[in-house]
């Protein structure tokens, strides 16, 4: 198995952990608030670790160029909406189902990373790509309506379609570097990324309701595990960012639908279809054809 391919299984993983605990969080706090749990621990957690790995033997530091800062807040402000509009479909669906809204971000950024950064797909990758959205759209089908083309399923693609540009921004900003191996050009651009969104993620809440990180900080356990969790997802999906695809990246990342079914099952006590689960089984053979 290639590195990027645990990358952005080890990445999925974390990222359902710490989707799971922001859940949680909303039960306390408001989306917003909820959103910026993954954020308010995570920069300096990403710093100790960069840390560390500058203080091998033999690593050179990368040069920084005006790409990299505006990739990197490109990508930072695309993340933040999308966060905030994930966690607002958690609440109008079920756990499993609302997680694989977002899912046709990798047959987005396939298109968006062209655009961007010239990355090209092969016809085997757009046929597992493809399978991956055949999967999703099972998924996504609502369990009390059929009729797919709705509102919800709109703010589901527009979902997407962000965190297919965050990806394709960071993948661009760690590219820009010029030095260093790929898990310092990694750790740099997630370092930046993080400290530029709880800054000014952390501004905006105060100036919008004053009081608010004192609130967050009273369920500091599940803010420190969703900064945790969130911290080292990003650390795995920049490091598969650094040596693949973005798009062929998201696509492995799909597993995440499997872990979500299982938190579904048997933390939050969901019912799950029979549709859906042919949908997980579609997702994990587009994830095979990409991973051999």
């Amino acid at each position: 198995m290639e590195f990027w391919v645990l990358f952005a299984i080890l990445a999925a993983f974390m990222q359902n952990i710490r989707a799971m605990t922001q859940r949680q969080l909303t039960v306390h706090l408001d989306t917003l608030s909820a959103t910026y749990a993954r954020f308010l621990f995570a920069s300096p957690i990403s710093a100790l670790f960069l840390f560390v790995l500058l203080n091998r033997t033999a690593v050179s530091f990368p040069t920084l160029n005006p790409s990299f800062i505006i990739y990197g807040v490109l990508g930072g402000i695309s993340q933040i909406l999308a966060t905030v509009l994930l966690i607002y479909l958690y609440n109008l669906r079920n756990f499993a189902v609302g997680s694989a809204f977002k899912k046709t971000e990798a047959l987005q950024a396939a298109f968006i990373g062209f655009l961007i950064v010239g990355d090209l797909i092969s016809i085997t990758g757009f046929f597992a790509l493809g399978l991956g959205l055949l999967g999703v759209l099972l998924l996504a089908k609502s369990p009390i309506s059929y009729n797919f083309i709705n509102a919800t399923a709109f703010l589901g693609l527009f979902c997407g379609t962000l965190f297919a540009a965050s990806a394709v921004f960071y993948r661009s900003s760690i590219l820009s570097l010029e030095g260093g191996d790929y898990l310092i050009k990694a750790t740099i651009t997630l370092t930046f990324v993080l400290l530029f969104q709880s800054f000014s993620m952390g501004v905006f809440l105060e100036i919008r309701k004053p009081g608010t990180l004192s609130r967050i900080l009273k369920f500091w356990p599940f803010v420190f595990v969703a900064s945790l969790a969130g911290a080292l997802a990003s650390l795995f999906w920049f490091s598969a960012f650094a040596l693949q695809n973005a798009a062929y990246v998201k696509a492995v990342g799909q597993i995440e639908l499997l872990f979500s079914l299982l938190a579904s099952v048997l933390f939050f006590k969901e019912r799950v279809r029979i549709q859906e689960i042919l949908g997980m089984i579609i997702i994990a053979l587009s994830i095979l054809i990409l991973a051999i």
